[in-house]
């Protein structure tokens, strides 16, 4: 259908194109386990209309780094790191009054984690961390407190509370 125009039919054309591929790393370093890894991923969709197109292209890497202490069987340590690399593209043109628009926003977004885990009986565990982003984008650097809890009730039935703020 022609959205302007009741009854009306137009073409719509589309193409995409994505990709997303990712490598990861892991190794035991005495009482520490490390983990990393680097994903990219590319999309591309170009959408056109009788009187306009609309093409998005996205750009985005993303490489996390986490150490891991097991102090015990009921206390575990996380920290780490990630920085996400965002590139995004948009490119507008309205065919009959030859409007354009490019519009680009890139953005570099940094965080730092730490969390420990806790397991006081067998079946229930409790996560408390910290998160610190910084976001060039907007400008601006948030602290985020994350919990949550898990009671394990049956082999199969598992009751989960979560509180945090997620900025990402």
């Amino acid at each position: 259908p022609e959205m302007t125009s009741p009854g009306a039919m137009q073409n719509i054309a589309l193409s995409n194109k994505n990709s997303y591929t990712n490598v990861n790393y892991t190794r035991s370093l005495g009482k520490w386990s490390m983990k990393s890894g680097v994903a990219f991923t590319y999309d591309e969709n170009l959408l056109g209309f009788d009187t306009f197109d609309v093409n998005d292209y996205n750009t985005n890497v993303q490489a996390r780094f986490a150490m891991k202490r097991k102090f015990s069987d009921r206390l575990t340590l996380n920290v780490g790191g990630e920085e996400t690399v965002n590139f995004f593209k948009e490119k507008y043109h309205a065919f009959t009054t030859g409007f354009q628009f490019n519009g680009d926003l890139n953005d570099y977004n940094s965080a730092l984690f730490a969390e420990a885990e806790a397991r006081p009986l067998s079946r229930l565990a409790i996560r408390v961390g910290l998160r610190g982003e910084n976001s060039s984008l907007i400008g601006d650097s948030k602290i985020a407190i994350r919990t949550s809890a898990a009671w394990l009730i049956s082999k199969d039935i598992q009751f989960s509370m979560i509180y945090g703020t997620f900025y990402q």
